[in-house]
């Protein structure tokens, strides 16, 4: 039996793969977001007073630092499966 008392790297695998799949749904939430939405983010980031990479926008599901990730390097493009799971 697999277990993680038998294998330690299996509970490093799993957190590799939730953190993989959490990227995958952040980068679709960037990607689909309208430019009016962009716009909005980029003006509550300006006005921010104590702006760090931890502000979370509970309208969009993201904090700061993973709309600035993402945004900046648009990621390129993520498999068809993945793009189909929406």
């Amino acid at each position: 039996m697999n277990t993680a008392e038998n294998n330690p790297n299996i509970l490093l695998q799993n957190s590799l793969y939730t953190t993989f799949i959490k990227q995958i749904y952040i980068y679709l939430a960037i990607n689909n977001l309208t430019v009016s939405a962009k716009r909005h983010i980029y003006q509550l980031l300006r006005k921010s007073e104590n702006l760090n990479t931890n502000i979370f926008m509970p309208q969009y599901g993201i904090t700061a630092g993973e709309f600035a990730i993402f945004q900046k390097s648009n990621c390129g493009d993520i498999p068809p499966a993945f793009k189909q799971q929406k």
